[in-house]
């Protein structure tokens, strides 16, 4: 049975059109659902193909048939709206008569002010009238500020609202005050009460913070989470214990019942809730310690550790559990015990550095500073008998470097790596013992940077480098003997002036000389992504072999590139290239066709991303390695995922490589290896350590 068998009986058996969509297998798709079309959700389905498909042509017809067969079903009418107008983009006169038709459908539904109706009148009014769609989206907010739509929009009206005063307490909080105004009755109040709190904490505003602390927790006398976050910032502004005491024994209370709201993605609901019992006890445990109340607070924080279950799905660590206690229990004089808790928070971490922190600081005022006698403490409490690692940045003479970005290479030959900063500063390791910046001295005083990498481009024996201009075109800088030179220009011009976030060479086509994947970014401002670059090195001189590499992604769609990293997946001996891309797009895998040619397979293997209505992640770098030693690579994308936003943007993968003749080739083994989520993941890098 072949891989095409294997999906179709998967699909058949699941109903899941996301299997061929992922793997981008139209055809396969268009034959299975084909096949029964007078059903009205094979035939949806098959619309739904040609849409992924962009062919709106198609998706069209089909929806139409949809909208015969079942015309009161809305997703048919939202789905026929939108492939007639996009099929009719090419046409200016087309496209004027498709959105007069779009529009007069959806006007004819405002007869009925229903939710139903108001829902499916704003859809297609939004893509042809924007005027009267914002009257509609009023209306519908007003009238269903709960439904699905209507809770849509009230959110990402608040947060467009907020994004210009982001930094700015002071404005936030009459912005907020309107729309909790304007919206009485909508599931966003718990959002905005807590943005309102937040900017009354960053303000310094007691007053401020305690009467609309009353206020929230009035609004909804139910709501644990707001009992919580009341008590959380009230004990951080050391503002009446007593109080926050209230507010904290109120949440743990309500905590057992608390259930999901309707408009809540479970993923988000699966992030917020399950931390809310220890949260909760912390806030009890921190209130009572400052009202010299030890006994109770450490019972309360021995309890929230004795529940806490570390998930791999979960930010929370029980770090905050074991610094205040180490607090309470210093004041109680028991520093022996105290100084074991607060090197358990700092094994155990805290995602936001808040508690991990106050231990350190506590620690330091034990008298274990420097940071050197801390980790000597730790790993004799602690029974650490792993790889140790010592901080050497000050004596080694990096202590005062700020840059971000870093390559290691030996430019001159002497057997020592030598440190490259930010494409632009460069630093001798003289024999392991201080690095020196030698960037003058060696030729490379004009340049600027955001990034380079290493190799030998010439074939002469002397690492060169190219750099990410952070203005202006790129660069290529030959090492002549330990000296720089620009050669950019003599090499054949590799370069853009688009922003690079992410490059790595490789030999792809196997002739001897390294090439050069170039990522390119984004305009933030324009809403614009850059297309990406191939640089085929051909004996030393650089041609562009974008296109006639076969570097065009779906559809033709620029991304938003971030990291580039080649690898020989399959084995077969050439080196294949997996690309990073931000803003929810989809990754990149470029499949080494062997003659000089690449394809993108990332799909149909399975890496490219979890797709969510067209949305996918935000992976910053990626790397190749063979973590389970079975001869094959594997691959870990390291993903920036906000919990906001976690129903459609994913988290990090760990890829595991099961073998060409595995369905599918690439499994997710992240959460089941023990690598927890984090919100900020960004540059992984794999070793033997």
């Amino acid at each position: 049975m072949n891989l095409l068998d294997v999906l179709l009986l998967l699909v058949a058996a699941t109903g899941d059109l996301r299997e061929f969509l992922a793997r981008r297998d139209y055809a396969s798709a268009v034959a299975f659902y084909s096949q029964r079309p007078d059903d009205p959700a094979s035939v949806r389905n098959l619309a739904r193909v040609y849409d992924h498909w962009q062919r709106f042509d198609s998706s069209r017809f089909w929806w139409q048939r949809a909208r015969d067969l079942e015309p009161g079903n809305d997703s048919a009418t939202t789905g026929y709206w939108y492939a007639l107008l996009h099929d009719s983009e090419p046409d200016s006169l087309r496209l004027l008569s498709a959105r007069q038709a779009v529009a007069a459908e959806a006007v004819a539904l405002l007869a009925e002010t229903t939710a139903r109706n108001l829902t499916l009148a704003y859809d297609g009014l939004s893509r042809t009238d924007k005027s009267l769609a914002q009257n509609v989206s009023r209306l519908l907010t007003g009238l269903f500020p709960d439904s699905p739509r209507g809770h849509e929009i009230i959110g990402t009206t608040f947060y467009d609202s907020l994004y210009p005063v982001w930094s700015n307490d002071t404005a936030k909080v009459p912005l907020i005050y309107r729309f909790l105004a304007r919206y009485p009755n909508s599931e966003w109040r718990q959002t905005f009460w807590m943005f309102l709190l937040s900017s009354r904490f960053g303000l310094k505003d007691t007053a401020g913070l305690r009467a609309d602390a009353a206020a929230m927790v009035a609004d909804d006398s139910l709501d644990p989470f707001r009992y919580r976050y009341a008590a959380t910032l009230l004990n951080r502004f050391g503002l009446d214990p007593v109080q926050a005491e209230a507010y904290a024994r109120r949440a743990i209370a309500l905590e057992p019942g608390a259930t999901r709201p309707p408009n809540k993605p479970q993923e988000q609901w699966d992030i917020d809730y399950p931390p809310l019992s220890g949260s909760a006890r912390l806030a009890l445990a921190e209130a009572l310690m400052a009202q010299n109340r030890y006994d109770e607070a450490e019972r309360w924080l021995r309890d929230a550790l004795g529940r806490f279950r570390w998930d791999a799905n979960q930010e929370a660590t029980p770090g905050p559990f074991h610094s205040l206690l180490g607090e309470v229990l210093l004041a109680q004089a028991d520093t022996t015990t105290a100084v074991a808790e607060f090197l358990a928070a700092m094994q155990a971490g805290d995602s936001r550095n808040l508690w991990t922190a106050r231990a350190d600081t506590n620690l330091q005022r034990l008298g274990f500073a420097p940071q050197r006698k801390q980790l000597e403490l730790g790993r004799l409490r602690l029974a650490y008998t792993g790889p140790r690692f010592n901080d050497i940045t000050d004596s080694i003479g990096l202590g005062d470097r700020r840059e971000s970005r870093v390559a290691w290479g030996d430019y001159n030959n002497d057997g020592f790596d030598d440190l490259l900063l930010n494409g632009c500063r460069l630093f001798r390791n003289n024999s392991g013992i201080v690095f020196t910046d030698v960037t003058d001295s060696v030729g490379l005083t004009t340049a600027s940077g955001r990034g380079g990498v290493w190799a030998d481009y010439d074939n002469d024996g002397w690492l060169d480098f190219w750099m990410s201009a952070s203005s202006g075109l790129d660069k290529l800088w030959r090492n002549d003997s330990g000296r720089f030179r620009d050669a950019t220009e003599e090499a054949g011009t590799p370069a853009d002036s688009f922003p690079t976030e992410g490059a790595a060479w490789a030999d792809f086509d196997n002739d001897g000389w390294v090439d050069l994947y170039c990522a390119n970014y984004e305009n933030w401002e324009q809403q614009r992504y850059y297309p990406d670059r191939l640089w085929r090195n051909i004996a030393g001189r650089f041609v562009d072999w974008t296109d006639s590499g076969g570097i065009k992604p779906p559809f033709g769609t620029d991304l938003a590139g971030r990291g580039v990293n080649w690898g020989d997946y399959n084995g077969d001996g050439l080196n294949d290239c997996y690309v990073s891309n931000y803003r929810l797009c989809e990754n990149l895998l470029w499949h080494n066709n062997g003659d000089r040619t690449l394809e993108n397979r990332a799909g149909r293997l399975g890496i490219s991303g979890d797709e969510v209505r067209g949305w996918y992640g935000h992976t910053i770098g990626s790397e190749w390695a063979d973590y389970d030693n079975d001869g094959d690579l594997d691959l870990f994308t390291a993903d920036l995922a906000h919990p906001r936003y976690i129903d459609f943007s994913n988290r990090s993968r760990l890829y595991e490589n099961s073998g060409p003749e595995a369905y599918p080739r690439f499994v997710d083994r992240r959460a089941a290896s023990g690598i927890r989520y984090e919100e900020t993941h960004s540059d992984p890098a794999w070793a033997d350590v």
